[in-house]
Formats: C-alpha cells, structure tokens, sequence
C-alpha cells in the first residue's frame, strides 16, 4: 500500500475542530471559494437552499445550513462578515 493510499484511508472527511466552510475553500481554490462567497453574501437566497443545492450536487460537498450560516456571520476563525 502506498502512502497516498494510507493517508486516503486514515484521512477522510474535515479535521475536527475546523470549519467545513473553510475546509472545503481551501481545497478546492480561489475561484470555487469566491463563488461560494457570493452565494453566502446574496440576501436573496437562503442558507438552507444553497445546502440543499450543495447536496443535490454530486460534484459538490455537503455542507450543513447552519455552517454556512455560520460561517458567514464571522461565527467562525475566517471572520467573514458576508451577511
């Protein structure tokens, strides 16, 4: 088994403690993070459907409402005031 293999298998999913918001715009880069970023910033849509479409999305990760609600009112270490 290779390394990668390993690390796959013992690591999975977000490290505790860390904000899934967070987590998932440092993976998949500046362009992913900023369109979600406008998302959360829009006052039209609702947290709880921007999750329902995350997760509808088999391209996309899950993301729970209130993380992205969380996230952006400042609720989390980023300090993002999108709302």
């Amino acid at each position: 088994m290779a390394l990668a293999d390993i690390e796959q298998k013992l690591v999975t999913g977000v490290p505790h403690k860390t904000c899934t918001v967070c987590h998932h715009m440092a993976e998949r880069g500046d362009e992913w993070a900023e369109r979600l970023r406008r998302l959360l910033r829009n006052r039209g849509l609702k947290f709880k459907d921007i999750a329902r479409e995350l997760a509808d999305d088999p391209d996309e990760p899950t993301i729970n409402e209130s993380t992205l609600s969380r996230h952006a009112q400042r609720g989390c270490l980023a300090n993002e005031s999108l709302r």
